[in-house]
């Protein structure tokens, strides 16, 4: 029998402790990965483990979590508020990442919410997620004290940071859901000099939002709440030059080429519900990185006299009042993808009087391309051309190659 065996020959309780001889971060790694409930409930296996869940670095609060103590109320002993309030006041150190659910419950104030806001910003919170399903719920001012924040979602909240907020100087991705932004927030500039993603969703008052971002690459801005009756192009986005996506759904009008050939490197475009003003007709909007088209019931489309060398994916669904359409881009019908898209356009242009083709390419000798999956598409039993009754003109300025 060896030192590391009892007389009944098993090993002692404490060589077997494996997990407990990891390494610390190791350890947080796994309690991070539990339910919060869980994580807790580790503190009966031993001494050791008795206070390992408070110095957890990512707490989740989630709307699972808190689904658990709605139906005790909030100040319960077994309430959400109750449960809430003892997790964080036992936890000690810094709470780098939380995921905050706020149900939807009898609260006569968000004073708690605002403490356990005022608890993250003295213990520099770097990623928030704050949904809410309860009524909207005005950021306090401590909101803006996190000045170490890289990433950020808010949910029905609102969003009135004080004169002298100069921005979230390390903030990457923001993600803004039902967001008010108020009707005095024009005035205040909103520094994001990292952000890199934006999303914007069925907010309120988004005119009233103005940030400065000059490294932003991706923005979707969703279909707001309000329909406000000013239909100009939205101010934020004018501030964002370096877009490699862009999703606009907000009604407004585009009157202007710089609206969007601002953005030099943009690659996808997606617009819905967009007009296309008619001081635009006529003129050339050139998009030389652009891929990507989607247009998505938008008004007046042929005022847009779109040049794309580049664009090889495009969609347009529902155009109500179509009835010229201009490609200003080289038309490959022997890209299956290009191909598609043409025809999924001119499926969804039912008025279509005049079509422009600038260039149209064929067959070329020596093009790098298989054909045979367009071909293949075309002569399919399920791909129908669409008949155009109203079709009276179509011009093409240029053809390349031969069938």
């Amino acid at each position: 029998m060896t030192a590391n065996t009892t007389k009944r020959g098993f090993r002692n309780p404490a060589e077997e402790d494996r997990i407990s001889n990891l390494p610390e971060n190791l350890i947080d790694s796994i309690l991070e990965k539990l339910p919060v409930q869980d994580a807790i409930r580790t503190n009966i296996l031993s001494k050791y483990w008795r206070y390992k869940w408070t110095t957890m670095t990512k707490l989740v609060l989630d709307k699972q979590f808190s689904e658990k103590f709605t139906k005790n109320g909030a100040f319960d002993p077994n309430g959400f508020i109750t449960i809430t309030n003892q997790i964080l006041n036992l936890h000690k150190g810094a709470i780098l990442t939380l995921n905050l659910h706020v149900p939807d419950m009898l609260l006569g104030s968000f004073q708690e919410v605002d403490q356990w806001i005022l608890h993250l910003s003295r213990n520099g919170v770097r990623e928030l997620v704050l949904t809410n399903s309860n009524r909207r719920y005005h950021l306090p001012s401590y909101m803006y004290l996190c000045t170490e924040l890289r990433n950020l979602q808010l949910e029905k909240c609102i969003l009135k940071p004080p004169p002298e907020f100069q921005g979230f100087i390390f903030m990457e991705d923001l993600f803004l859901t039902e967001v008010d932004f108020g009707d005095k927030l024009y005035k205040t500039m909103i520094t994001l000099p990292q952000v890199k993603n934006l999303t914007v969703h069925k907010c309120i008052n988004i005119h009233s939002f103005n940030i400065k971002s000059p490294i932003l690459q991706n923005l979707i801005e969703g279909k707001p709440v309000n329909r406000s009756l000013d239909r100009s192009y939205p101010s934020f986005v004018y501030c964002c030059l370096n877009l490699r996506k862009l999703h606009l759904q907000t009604p407004c009008i585009l009157n202007s080429p710089l609206d969007l050939q601002r953005y030099l490197y943009l690659k996808a475009l997606s617009l819905s519900n967009v007009e296309f003003g008619a001081t635009l007709y006529g003129k050339l909007v050139n998009l030389p990185q652009l891929k990507t088209l989607t247009l998505i019931r938008c008004r007046n489309v042929h005022n847009f006299n779109l040049q794309a060398s580049n664009l090889r994916y495009l969609t347009i669904f529902t155009l109500p009042d179509a009835t010229l359409l201009q490609l200003s881009h080289n038309i490959k019908l022997g890209d299956l993808d290009q191909l598609q898209g043409l025809l999924w356009m001119l499926q969804n242009s039912l008025n279509l009087e005049r079509l422009s083709v600038l260039k149209l390419q064929l067959g070329l000798p020596g093009m790098n391309l298989d054909e045979q999956p367009a071909i293949s598409y075309l002569e399919a039993a399920g791909c129908s051309i669409q008949t155009f009754n109203q079709l009276k003109i179509v011009e093409i300025l240029s053809i390349e190659g031969s069938i």
